[in-house]
């Protein structure tokens, strides 16, 4: 609700062209209500949904149920992006991503943590961001903190970026701050 509401000032402000993402537990979507409750928190807050991500984890996709299935796809019919965190850590069936209505794969940090050196990890990424252009769903590398790192992301295919290279967790008003100060910000 808070991030909901915090993005919809934002907006209210003249911040756009953005969305804000939440991490969702395993828990959490387990949660007959889960689709209602994030409805009545963009509604409430007045936030249009497709300035929200909800991110999932991995392990919640292999151990994903029907019911968790068909909560996703309300979700994203509601307006809602959704993005698999951390992907790569586990041992997902690839298949798996044609069935569920992603809006972004964020990758494993652990992938960009001694590139561009790593050439396995450099095959795996590689990989993956051929099948994400391939399915349309755009690859986000997760963990840069070098302009190398970056470079490597870039050069592979990987179409966003997030981590300490853009800019650390803030709260919201030093948020506001940088905003202020460099418009075109591009925030991971």
């Amino acid at each position: 609700r808070e991030a909901c509401r915090q993005a919809s000032a934002w907006s209210r402000e003249g911040y756009e062209g953005f969305r804000v993402s939440v991490n969702i537990s395993n828990m959490q979507i387990q949660r007959a209500d889960l689709f209602g409750l994030v409805r009545s928190a963009v509604v409430e807050s007045g936030l249009q949904p497709n300035r929200l991500e909800l991110e999932f984890s991995e392990t919640f996709i292999m151990r994903g149920t029907e019911l968790n299935f068909e909560v996703l796809a309300r979700l994203k019919a509601f307006g809602v992006g959704i993005a698999i965190d951390s992907f790569g850590a586990e041992n997902t069936s690839l298949s798996s991503l044609q069935q569920l209505p992603l809006d972004r794969l964020k990758l494993n940090r652990k992938f960009f943590e001694d590139a561009p050196d790593n050439s396995a990890n450099r095959t795996i990424v590689d990989a993956i961001s051929s099948l994400g252009a391939k399915f349309g769903i755009p690859v986000a590398a997760v963990g840069i903190e070098t302009e190398e790192q970056m470079r490597f992301a870039r050069e592979i295919g990987c179409d966003l970026g997030q981590g300490f290279l853009y800019g650390e967790a803030l709260p919201p008003e030093q948020f506001v701050e940088k905003l202020k100060n460099n418009p075109t910000i591009g925030i991971g």
